[in-house]
């Protein structure tokens, strides 16, 4: 008869555990919100047609809270990037901007880089042809 109660209560106890982790994953997944970047301007080529000519890039981020940001060009001889903070953490608002500089003909893709706090992450490019 002992032992029978100790089983229950093991069971019972084993039961009770796996319900309330098997809850914490549920809230836990929940919390995990996937981080989107957005530009204003579409993926496809825009071409500045000048050295010295610029145009502005603005990165709408989603969540905005705790985003790490980060700015990147593929061809720094080409376009250079004049961004108020390289890595900013992004608050109320979720936007980041970068001024594009034609340096040199070619082209170059620039990449913004969002990073969540939990580790998501997702990009956008923009590719610049300088004539």
């Amino acid at each position: 008869m002992v032992i029978k109660k100790n089983l229950t209560k093991v069971f019972l106890f084993l039961l009770i555990s796996v319900l309330i982790f098997g809850i914490g994953m549920t809230f836990n997944a929940q919390a995990l919100t996937k981080v989107t970047v957005t530009l204003n301007k579409p993926a496809t080529t825009i071409t500045l047609l000048k050295v010295g000519a610029t145009d502005t890039l603005v990165a709408a981020i989603t969540p905005a809270s705790g985003v790490v940001v980060t700015w990147e060009s593929s061809n720094t001889n080409v376009v250079t990037l004049t961004v108020p903070a390289k890595i900013a953490v992004i608050g109320a608002g979720g936007e980041s901007k970068a001024i594009i500089t034609a340096k040199a003909a070619g082209t170059a893709t620039v990449t913004v880089t969002a990073r969540a706090a939990d580790g998501t992450m997702a990009t956008a490019t923009c590719k610049y042809a300088v004539t």
